[in-house]
């Protein structure tokens, strides 16, 4: 009866370091879908930018969305660039992301960080850039 827990226990841990391993090697991609408007926090000066226009919305969303990512471990916010959160029509959140850096977001706690293969970094220039031009909200 003990080999057999013990057995078990043996494949259990096995099967659980297995998952683990794939989890965190497998690339990640996020798949927001269309968002009616989106609300970018930058974490540097404090301002707030509310975007409206499909145009701008699809660009941060695709730059996003063609990104691979490697899964990191859990970590707290220390302090980051921007927050993205898309919203639908009737202003629930889609998703909601922490931008650390050009490579790296965090995600419900967990540190996603760009693989470097595919179209490995976002456009914190464009993000930046927002938030000096008022034609777009």
């Amino acid at each position: 009866m003990k080999k057999k827990i013990l057995l078990t226990l043996a494949l259990v841990a096995i099967f659980a370091s297995l998952v683990d391993y794939f989890y965190h090697t497998l690339p990640h991609q996020f798949e927001i879908r269309q968002a009616a408007w989106l609300k970018i926090f930058n974490g540097t000066t404090g301002e707030s930018l509310e975007v409206t226009d499909p145009e701008t919305i699809q660009r941060i969303t695709e730059n996003i969305n063609a990104i691979e990512f490697k899964r990191l471990d859990t970590e707290k916010i220390e302090g980051h660039a921007f927050t993205l959160t898309w919203y639908d029509e009737s202003n629930g959140v889609i998703e909601s992301l922490y931008v650390l850096d050009s490579g790296s977001v965090i995600k419900n706690g967990r540190r996603y960080q760009s693989n470097g293969r595919v179209n490995c970094e976002l456009d914190l220039d464009y993000i930046e850039s927002l938030f000096s031009n008022d034609t777009i909200n």
